[in-house]
């Protein structure tokens, strides 16, 4: 098998050392491969662009160029293989993260060393 140059590895944007220490916040989670987080940095990366993007829409809908936190908030998040709109609708997520002014943060594990 013949090793191909134009063959390029697309690594994502997101620092994967940060990744993979947001991963072992976790208290269930001892280690994580490489490819795993690369594949949850990529994944990411790829649900910020949709959901910046959809905001932007909803933004530009209301005749603004600015982004608000009610922007995102109101954003669907949808599965695009769904076959039929019943099936869609019930992988249908309304993102609700976007933080309020008056909620306090959880606290976190720390990785103390």
């Amino acid at each position: 098998m013949e090793y191909n140059n134009s063959d390029k590895f697309i690594l994502p944007a997101l620092p994967l050392t940060k990744v993979k220490r947001i991963c072992k916040l976790d208290a269930e989670v001892n280690s994580v491969s490489t490819q795993a987080v690369t594949l949850i940095a990529m994944a990411t990366e790829n649900f910020i662009k949709i959901l910046s993007v959809e905001a932007y829409r909803r933004a530009l809908f209301c005749d603004r160029r600015t982004l608000l936190s009610k922007d995102i908030g109101d954003v669907q998040v949808e599965d695009a293989g769904k076959n039929n709109e019943s099936e869609a609708m019930e992988s249908t997520e309304v993102v609700e993260s976007v933080p309020s002014e008056d909620v306090k943060e959880s606290p976190v594990r720390t990785n103390d060393v």
